[in-house]
């Protein structure tokens, strides 16, 4: 069954200039939050936030890293929670970030995150890119080149507050 093409109006619900982007799951360095965090300069924070759910061996690593680049005001911990909760919190979230450096076969976020209504900014590489293409709404980016990222989140923030609807058939 393939479902016609329905846009869903979520371009920036709260109507708020913040973008709020949402990592959830593994903090491991296969996962790529780490080289995503330090690829983006200080302007390209400007309008956005990141929220990271989960926990891994890579979470003091990550803390230090904001801590030492100064964006505790623009990047937030919430630990590990329930897979119900995080659910319930996915649609107040503009944009699922899943910026993997190795490739993952069926990330099920990505098809999550759809369902949620968001968009989804996300590495190229693998079932990663294919799955975000498959369920629309996504921005793909290398994660090993930082002006691949950059487009991407230019691209991303210029739709969004620009009003753009996300076109999506799931």
């Amino acid at each position: 069954y393939i479902a016609p093409e329905v846009p869903i109006i979520k371009s920036n619900p709260n109507d708020e200039t913040i973008i709020k982007l949402v990592f959830m799951g593994r903090l491991g360095q296969e996962k790529g939050l780490k080289t995503f965090i330090q690829s983006m300069s200080g302007s390209a924070w400007n309008l956005m936030e990141l929220h990271i759910y989960g926990s891994g061996p890579d979470e003091e690593v990550l803390k230090q890293i904001i801590n030492q680049s100064e964006l505790e005001t623009k990047c937030f911990f919430h630990g590990r929670q329930a897979h119900d909760y995080i659910l319930e919190q996915l649609p107040l979230y503009d944009v699922l970030v899943l910026p993997s450096i190795w490739y993952e076969n069926t990330p099920l976020t990505i098809v999550e995150a759809a369902f949620a209504g968001i968009r989804i900014l996300c590495s190229d590489w693998g079932g990663v890119g294919e799955l975000a293409t498959y369920c629309g709404g996504e921005y793909l980016f290398n994660p090993e080149d930082k002006k691949s990222t950059h487009d991407a989140i230019n691209m991303l923030k210029a739709d969004i507050l620009s009003g753009k609807q996300i076109k999506r058939d799931i």
